[in-house]
């Protein structure tokens, strides 16, 4: 595969960075072939009890999971998290989680459907 030259990458970190990316989007397409769905909330580092707290009620949720639809994996790093379920039903639960961050969140934290 070959990019437009206006598109090629000009270093040996630019292609990294390209081939990376590829490899990102190639292995959560075959995530998503097998059944699993993401959710990544980014939410930068909790500065406060309340902050930890509303982080812990949407893991909670997560993790009890829903007719059809289990919560596989939660993890990510300090500034955000991302939930994988599987199911039926994993689509629908991952729309209920996404709805539920956006509902717990302040307005800056990012709900995305994807693994990153």
């Amino acid at each position: 595969m070959t990019c437009p030259e206006s598109e090629q990458p000009r270093t040996p970190i630019e292609e990294l960075l390209r081939r990376q990316a590829a490899a990102a989007l190639l292995g959560e397409a075959e995530a998503v072939m097998r059944g699993e769905r993401h959710l990544t909330i980014e939410h930068g580092y909790p500065e406060t009890d309340d902050e930890t707290a509303r982080l812990e009620q949407l893991r909670t949720v997560a993790w009890r999971g829903a007719d059809g639809a289990h919560t596989r994996s939660i993890g990510g790093g300090g500034d955000y998290t991302t939930i994988t379920v599987e199911g039926p039903a994993a689509d629908a639960f991952i729309d209920h989680l996404a709805e539920l961050a956006t509902a717990l969140g302040p307005s800056w934290w990012r709900v995305r459907r994807s693994a990153r």
